[in-house]
């Protein structure tokens, strides 16, 4: 056999287990069964907490209304307060699709710039829920009188990590050929006593995880 022919044999042959890799590893999203309800799931009330009638929610402008429908598949965005009159808001956000360079697109801090507000004190941080430490970022958001200290995490697929580990997660389930769902939460107030509001956000996700379902849990934490 000569070599011109070995050639086209081995490329012949390379040809075919590529095409069966693709096969094999094609992504395929989340399938409808897997996707949460996420309006069932985040209870209108929980422990002292109960949705606050008195704040009526503006809806945003057309084009960023556009830009959350051409992202998430889901949105709930509550504002809660309790028996002491402290509020508190949640945004939990569902998309099936996730991808390496589509994580930025989640980014609390990048999203509260593009609305005007400064952000001081990014930091990674996790948060004590039972015998685990959740992965959340924190943040100061402020614009003009308008101070609010944010505490969010993402998760990827089957785990929740600080955003770049995030995306290598991503990517690694993606080469898998595992196109992985994502969940943004995010928990904020209005207070200039940043130290204060972590920690009653803290006590808030606890008890807003605690009331619900394990396998609701998974859908916001994913697994330990």
């Amino acid at each position: 056999m000569n070599l011109v022919n070995v050639r086209f044999i081995a490329a012949g042959m390379a040809m075919l287990i590529a095409a069966a890799l693709a096969s094999a590893l094609k992504p395929a999203p989340a399938s409808p069964d897997r996707r949460p309800n996420l309006e069932r799931i985040i209870g209108p009330q929980f422990a002292d907490w109960n949705i606050d009638p008195s704040v009526v929610p503006i809806p945003p402008s057309p084009d960023v209304q556009a830009n959350l429908e051409r992202i998430y598949n889901q949105l709930v965005s509550r504002t809660y307060v309790n028996g002491s009159g402290q509020r508190m808001m949640l945004t939990v956000a569902y998309a099936d699709q996730q991808s390496y360079s589509s994580q930025k697109v989640h980014r609390q801090e990048v999203c509260y710039r593009g609305q005007g507000f400064t952000v001081d004190g990014l930091t990674y941080d996790s948060i004590s829920v039972g015998q685990r430490q959740l992965p959340a970022i924190r943040m100061v958001a402020t614009r003009g009188q308008r101070v609010e200290p944010v505490t969010y995490w993402f998760r990827t697929g089957r785990w929740v990590a600080h955003t770049h580990f995030g995306r290598f997660i991503g990517f690694l389930q993606g080469i898998t050929g595992e196109v992985p769902d994502g969940m943004l939460v995010r928990v904020s107030n209005l207070s200039s006593d940043s130290s204060r509001s972590f920690a009653l956000h803290d006590e808030f996700i606890r008890e807003l995880l605690g009331s619900m379902a394990p396998q609701d849990t998974v859908h916001l934490v994913g697994i330990p």
